[in-house]
Formats: structure tokens, sequence, C-alpha cells
């Protein structure tokens, strides 16, 4: 198993688990935000060369006009159920949390936080498991799926 940053080639595997994992349809920028925009990131866990797996992030606060507290947000995370419950989502979570963090000041206090479906009860508590929070106000409507808008937590904390 190979972790390496997305390559161009990888966008139609990428979308495909995209749309086969996740509720939400992510139209084509999104992914070539993630090629070529420099506070973005994807990683992908590739099995023979294809993608099984991947984490998408983005990186916000590094302003050095008017700099804030670094935060990276985790924007997706997705595992084909073959590759599930082998630690692969978290080791996905740490290595791109490791990579984004290398762009921050080294003395940041830098949060890692995600959205996350309310009804999504075992992605809740993965992300409790990696130490991130439940911020318990609910924000509606946050998701625009096929079935409808569905609803989701902030989750946040430090890694």
């Amino acid at each position: 198993m190979e972790i390496r940053p997305l390559r161009s080639h990888d966008l139609v595997h990428v979308r495909e688990l995209h749309r086969k994992l996740l509720p939400v349809a992510y139209p084509p920028a999104f992914f070539l935000q993630l090629l070529i925009v420099p506070d973005r990131l994807c990683l992908v866990a590739a099995d023979a060369g294809v993608p099984v797996a991947f984490v998408s992030a983005a990186l916000h606060g590094i302003d050095a006009i008017a700099p804030r507290s670094p935060r990276i947000e985790l924007l997706t995370l997705g595992v084909a159920p073959a590759y599930q419950h082998s630690g692969l989502a978290s080791l996905l979570v740490r290595r791109i949390h490791d990579a984004l963090r290398l762009k921050t000041r080294p003395d940041a206090a830098v949060v890692t936080s995600a959205h996350v479906a309310t009804t999504n009860a075992r992605a809740i508590a993965f992300y409790q498991h990696l130490g991130l929070y439940v911020i318990p106000e609910v924000l509606q409507g946050f998701y625009r799926t096929a079935s409808g808008p569905k609803d989701a937590f902030l989750v946040m904390g430090v890694l």
C-alpha cells in the first residue's frame, strides 16, 4: 500500500470513490482544486497503483498579511469497503495533518476540524477516537445530497 499525493491520472478513480462512498456529489472543480490550490491537499492510498482510499484537506489561517491560528479542515475522507477497519483512515488523517502542519509556524497550535452528518454515528465515533470533539450546535442543511439536505456537526480538536 502506497500513500501519496493525488496525481492527475488518479482523478477518475478518486472521483468514483467519492461518488460511491460519500452522499454529496462534488463538482469537477473540487477535484481540480485539490491538485492546484497550494493550501489544499489530497492524499490517496493506492493498492497496485489504484486509489482505494483518500483524504482531502484545506489549510486555513496562514495568510502573512493577517495571520490567524492555523486550522486544518478535513474536507473528505473515504476508504473502499474491502480496506475498511484496517486503520487506513486514521493513517490518512495523520499523514495529511503532518504534511499540512509543515506549512505552519513550528510554534503554532494547529486545530483540526471536519464536518460530519449528524446521522453518521460511525464517522462521529471515528473522529472522537482521533481526539476531536463534537461541537453540539447542529448546522442545519449543511450537506446537499440527492436525498435532500442533511444536518451536520462540526468536530474539532488538536491532533
